[in-house]
């Protein structure tokens, strides 16, 4: 048995249930980014048979998931799209769409009339609207022109824009109650051209705790729906929130260490500071000596007995890593999210976020793998993306085959050429966590035909190899030089076969003064283009890498400001012309790309767990030759 996150639905029920009895409005339970890793179907099942009329997810692809798994009755809500988005996908599924931008809404509009032309109802449409977040959202500069046109298209019967949304920094009251009194005149605008809207939305679970004249007609439950409250906001002890994630692990021994099989690469951030003790499952506490990219190193604070059963598939203590129990005295011990957050410098929404898919969650014991915007010129789209209908941004690991087969090669060639008898696990390819990113079923293949030995650095991961069929050899300490061939190796420092991209999908020029992302801890200078990235810790970008990091648009730097969102950044474009559509690169191995060494510097964690750790919202996408010839 490996690591196992225990989420428990009753749990989110009652926090659910409590905000909405505080709150005294309609509630939307946000599950974007797999309900911030507890599940994004089990808990949207459960809030909506308890009640919950609404469901808010990221991008279309998420909330057709969501309608693919049977929930049919919520409306749900999405808010971020590539400019290539298939819009027909979110009518046909019943979808409310939030538009940014006057362009954005002209494509939408189009693509309704179309639709519509068909007998069916207008789609639903919400206008967002940037009151000071500086992030995705109309400036307020074009909202008379942006009401303007969702009036025009609503009166001839396209759409039906039935709500207005924004979105608080959570900066301070009165940056806060700023941003409110801009909203209220919004509202009155879209009322003056003869808008009905009947769900204005712009507080959150803190938002909404703390203003109450900010509910209008709908408040946003995240992170609070999850038992964890927004930083300093004191929705826990008034709500009376409970976690609803645990994290528990075996603990095995080898040489002549403690350890379990969590790490980096699977969500876990790095340590800035100490934690609290650990405890495991026989009330023995732990302190962490060491966390590696797939390993916690453990050392007990007390005596435990050695024995054969630690070095077993099925050892004798398991680790509770995230969460709280309670002791003999009835003291609660442990380390939960919170404690987590603040040990690796962060919040307790990236704790249970970046938690990799590849741990079961088991649900009560049913386990599941479970300014002035600028106008879009056509989309930069790779020949792949055209050839299906999109209802995500893009966010793509490339894998590049072909070099990786050439490096395969040259490792075998290696340890050919210092003996048969040499060819160990130290010569062999380490394919653990999913193949460090790239895909354990398109990778395995590659491996299997150049005859080395196949690694593996977990039990998981052997019974990952097990279930293929597949023989490996158990290796938790494997040599760097395992993972030479993804470019992993720090020793032999050689360019990733995995590139990481996405694209821009709102472009907005800024004066100086502008604030930008919670806290408002990056200002504009000078007046500057701003471009909108939807990518964030949810899916690759630890929040760690706020204020060194940079991606590249066209080849040229552009910095990270402001802090990194779940799934979202905001880069500075400068003065240089750029429009949606635009490809932006955060790591590769061509000329201009900034390298994954760099981003493992502005991050703080490794590599390896860096391209471990991909959300699951990353689409891989595979390129090169991709047939295999047999080493002998």
């Amino acid at each position: 048995m490996g690591p196992i996150i225990d989420v428990d639905l009753d749990a989110i029920v009652h926090n659910y249930l409590a905000f909405a009895d505080a709150v005294q409005v309609p509630v939307l339970s946000v599950v974007k980014a797999d309900a911030y890793g507890h599940g994004a179907l089990p808990v949207a099942r459960a809030v909506t048979q308890a009640g919950c009329g609404w469901l808010g997810v990221v991008d279309i692809s998420e909330a057709l998931a969501l309608r693919a798994g049977g929930v049919t009755d919520a409306r749900i809500l999405t808010w971020m799209h590539s400019p290539a988005t298939d819009w027909a996908m979110a009518f046909d599924a019943d979808i409310d769409i939030a538009v940014s931008t006057i362009e954005q809404l002209s494509l939408v509009e189009r693509a309704a009339t179309k639709f519509c032309g068909k007998g069916t109802r207008a789609p639903r449409v919400h206008l967002k609207l940037d009151t000071g977040l500086g992030r995705n959202g109309a400036t307020a500069k074009t909202w008379r022109a942006l009401i303007a046109q969702a009036a025009e298209a609503d009166r001839a019967g396209v759409l039906r824009v039935c709500g207005l949304m924004s979105h608080l920094s959570g900066t301070g009251a009165a940056e806060d109650l700023q941003q409110g009194k801009q909203f209220a005149a919004a509202r009155e605008l879209a009322q003056e051209a003869g808008l009905h809207i009947e769900h204005a939305h712009i507080a959150a679970t803190a938002g909404a705790m703390k203003y109450p004249q900010m509910r209008h007609d709908l408040v946003r439950l995240g992170i609070s729906l999850y038992g964890l409250a927004p930083e300093e906001s004191g929705a826990a002890d008034a709500l009376k929130l409970r976690p609803a994630l645990r994290l528990r692990a075996p603990i095995r021994r080898f040489d002549n260490r403690w350890a379990v099989a969590v790490g980096e690469g699977d969500g876990l951030p790095p340590l800035v500071s100490a934690l609290p003790p650990l405890v495991d499952s026989q009330g023995t506490y732990w302190k962490i000596d060491r966390m590696g990219p797939l390993h916690l190193y453990l050392s007990p604070m007390g005596d435990v007995p050695v024995d054969e059963s630690a070095a077993t598939a099925a050892p004798a203590r398991e680790l509770v890593v995230i969460g709280h129990d309670r002791n003999q005295d009835g003291e609660l011990v442990g380390a939960d999210a919170d404690d987590w957050a603040r040990a690796g410098g962060t919040i307790n929404y990236e704790i249970t976020t970046r938690l990799t898919r590849r741990i079961l969650r088991d649900y009560g014991g049913h386990t599941a793998a479970e300014g002035t915007n600028i106008a879009w010129p056509p989309m930069e789209e790779s020949e792949q993306r055209s050839k299906r209908s999109i209802t995500a941004p893009l966010r793509e690991a490339v894998i590049d085959l072909e070099l990786l087969q050439r490096r395969l090669t040259r490792l075998t060639q290696r340890s050919l050429a210092v003996g048969a008898q040499r060819r160990s696990a130290e010569f062999g390819v380490d394919v653990s966590s999913d193949a460090y990113g790239h895909g354990l079923d398109q990778i395995l293949p590659y491996v299997r035909s150049s005859g080395l030995p196949i690694v593996a650095r977990t039990r998981t991961d052997m019974d990952a190899l097990e279930r293929r069929g597949v023989t490996g050899h158990y290796f938790p300490d494997a040599p760097s030089a395992t993972r030479g061939v993804y470019g992993l190796d720090p020793r032999e420092p050689l360019p990733p076969t995995l590139s990481l991209v996405s694209e821009l999908v709102s472009v907005k020029r800024v004066s100086a003064g502008q604030r930008v992302s919670y806290g408002y801890e990056w200002t504009a200078s000078k007046s500057t283009t701003l471009g909108l990235v939807p990518l964030g810790y949810a899916d690759a970008l630890p929040r760690s890498a706020f204020g060194k990091a940079q991606v590249t648009v066209a080849g040229w730097p552009a910095p990270i400001v402001g802090r990194i969102a779940m799934d979202q950044v905001v880069v500075d474009l400068g003065d240089r012309e750029c429009w949606p559509g635009m490809r932006v690169q955060v790591w590769g191995s061509a000329g201009n790309d900034l390298s994954l060494s760099q981003w493992a510097t502005w991050t703080g964690w490794s590599p390896e767990a860096l391209c471990a750790n991909l959300g699951s919202r990353v689409e891989r996408r595979y390129r090169g030759r991709q047939v295999m010839v047999e080493v002998k």
